[in-house]
């Protein structure tokens, strides 16, 4: 799972990011699979994430919830840092 920058077209910007990524539970709301990062996003490296947040066998595994009628609830937490245009 991803987190890219829209427009990320133009060169010479860079912005900093703090963000998490949260696969939650539909059947029990302290179940949750989540992981934190920071990254510098620039217009050669716009996207920055995890190849693997929760593992397949476990999103799958209806006593966990993650996915329902074939709907998976994912929340983004990003917090923006340092901006700058070179």
């Amino acid at each position: 799972m991803y987190l890219a920058v829209a427009d990320a077209d133009a060169s010479g910007w860079t912005q900093r990011a703090h963000f998490s990524l949260t696969v939650i539970s539909q059947i029990d709301e302290m179940l949750h699979a989540s992981k934190t990062t920071s990254h510098t996003f620039e217009a050669g490296e716009d996207d920055w994430g995890f190849t693997q947040l929760v593992a397949l066998s476990e999103l799958y595994d209806v006593s966990k919830g993650f996915m329902v009628d074939d709907t998976v609830i994912i929340n983004c937490e990003i917090t923006m840092t340092e901006k700058s245009y070179l």
